[in-house]
């Protein structure tokens, strides 16, 4: 009998809060709405991050990438003035010249090899 009166007081305990919220009247709340973004749009801010050099490659200092080389993100102007084949016409130059890299841990170039 002591043990049915004991658990019938702790299991009133437990669903004392289930019932208890039905009875509390909370203040409205004012409905806060954010303009959700579509995924093709976060992708589209991402792509541009990175192509800018806008991404954290260093958590402990929060460098980023155009903060650790500048030269390799330059400014978009420069980017947007090239046509595709003055592109492809540097890129077979420097392929014969060999100014490609050709160890990507260590940075070499194959002209340096």
């Amino acid at each position: 009998m002591k043990r049915q009166l004991i658990a019938l007081a702790l299991g009133s305990l437990f669903a004392l809060p289930a019932f208890a919220n039905a009875e509390i009247d909370y203040p409205p709340q004012a409905a806060t709405t954010v303009p959700a973004e579509t995924v093709a749009q976060v992708r589209n801010e991402l792509i541009a991050a990175q192509r800018a050099g806008n991404i954290v490659v260093n958590a402990e200092t929060g460098e980023k990438a155009n903060q650790l080389d500048p030269s390799a993100y330059p400014a978009r102007s420069t980017l947007a003035s090239k046509t595709r084949t003055e592109v492809l016409a540097e890129l077979v130059q420097a392929t014969r010249s060999g100014n490609i890299v050709a160890n990507a841990e260590t940075g070499k170039k194959v002209n340096q090899l």
